[in-house]
């Protein structure tokens, strides 16, 4: 059982306090970071960006699944979305949510933190919805290649599959960036597929 510094046992004790609870979300893999705060903040040597997001609860399950949880971030202006597609999905990627206390970002402990993986991402116009759970060797999906229409699933920009030698450095994996760089015939994903965008239940 994770034992919060005394500090921070101190603070949380007080019968008032100008501190709060603060939520953060890390995916080191994607040196992604975010703060559910209005303003950014500065923790454990990373900087969290101000964000929105909602974690709901975890059901209790009868049935002995491995448990899952949502994470919601608000996705006005298509902005979580568009990192979304351009890190491939945050497939298998690796979430740690950590709870804080404003008045102890001193401290490098937090006061609770759970580590999950990404199984699966839901985007609409107003959230980008992230399902977390425990690692499943019965859900590795086979084969691993996944068909998409137009996001290219190379995982490394300038690889040997993608085959791009030029001077460009990023690329977000659409047939829009492709095309720019005259690199289609190596594009990694199937035009001729219906739809932009396929589900992937088993990611």
């Amino acid at each position: 059982m994770l034992t919060p510094p005394s500090s921070i046992v101190q603070e949380m004790h007080k019968l008032h306090s100008s501190g709060a609870l603060l939520y953060l979300a890390a995916i080191p893999s994607f040196s992604v970071y975010l703060a559910r705060s209005l303003a950014d903040i500065a923790w454990n040597g990373t900087t969290y960006q101000k964000s929105w997001f909602e974690v709901d609860g975890i059901a209790e399950d009868a049935d002995s699944h491995a448990p899952e949880l949502l994470v919601h971030f608000s996705n006005l202006g298509g902005m979580v979305e568009a990192e979304v597609l351009a890190s491939n999905n945050f497939a298998k990627a690796l979430v740690t949510l950590y709870v804080v206390n404003s008045n102890c970002l001193d401290e490098v402990e937090p006061i609770y933190s759970v580590t999950l993986q990404v199984q699966k991402v839901t985007c609409t116009k107003k959230l980008v919805s992230f399902k977390l759970g425990l690692s499943n060797p019965l859900l590795v999906s086979f084969p691993s290649w996944k068909f998409h229409g137009s996001i290219c699933q190379y995982a490394q920009f300038k690889g040997e599959l993608c085959g791009y030698t030029g001077a460009l450095t990023t690329c977000d994996r659409t047939l829009t960036n492709c095309l720019e760089r005259a690199n289609t015939e190596r594009f990694g994903a199937q035009p001729g597929l219906l739809g932009s965008i396929q589900a992937d239940d088993g990611l």
